[in-house]
């Protein structure tokens, strides 16, 4: 078997997760669905049925938030690999470098170790590239491990079913929790 590309690896695992994020999108639209049954089922005083919707709409946000999880792991996994991967081609030229350099040393080539010096020069730069790029994708690995949307309406929706009004560390998801009633309220008066 040939030596398996760690970047190509990684491309596979988001592609996989954002394959997760799109199923939790459709489960979402079924959540919602769900929702408005069981309304309708606790209109109807269907007690019964209306709990077996309900139980119904738990496992499957508790899918959801499964799936979110899964998704955000992989991504997390992915760029692991994309760092090990950029790692791994850091540790090579080096060892190049430094093997040359001793062969160098050993015959005492002048025109040799200048010709290593500039290479090295070459390869510095694109080590210095790599080690940003690397810096950047463990700054995004840390703080991007779940989407920020879905805390939020996390955190709005359980505000809204406990009628718990939000802190004012919670300002940007009042101003939202208000846009979000409007249409609720509208529909109440309907």
């Amino acid at each position: 078997m040939g030596k398996v590309d760690l970047g190509d690896q990684a491309m596979e695992l988001k592609f996989a997760g954002k394959q997760l994020e799109n199923q939790a999108r459709g489960l979402e639209k079924d959540v919602t669905k769900l929702r408005d049954e069981v309304a309708r089922l606790i209109n109807q005083n269907n007690r019964e049925l209306a709990n077996t919707k309900a139980n119904l709409l738990v496992a499957k946000q508790n899918q959801i938030n499964q799936l979110y999880k899964l998704a955000g792991q992989m991504e997390i996994m992915a760029t692991q690999m994309e760092i090990g991967g950029l790692m791994m081609e850091n540790a090579k030229e080096i060892k190049k470098v430094n093997k040359n350099v001793q062969k160098a040393l050993a015959t005492m080539d002048t025109s040799a170790l200048a010709k290593i010096m500039h290479d090295f020069a070459k390869t510095d730069k694109n080590l210095s590239m790599n080690t940003a790029f690397m810096g950047q994708m463990m700054g995004e690995q840390t703080s991007a491990t779940m989407d920020s949307q879905v805390a939020a309406k996390l955190i709005r929706e359980i505000a809204m079913e406990q009628s718990i009004a939000l802190p004012s560390s919670f300002a940007d998801l009042t101003v939202q929790q208000e846009a979000a009633a409007e249409p609720e309220r509208a529909a109440e008066m309907v």
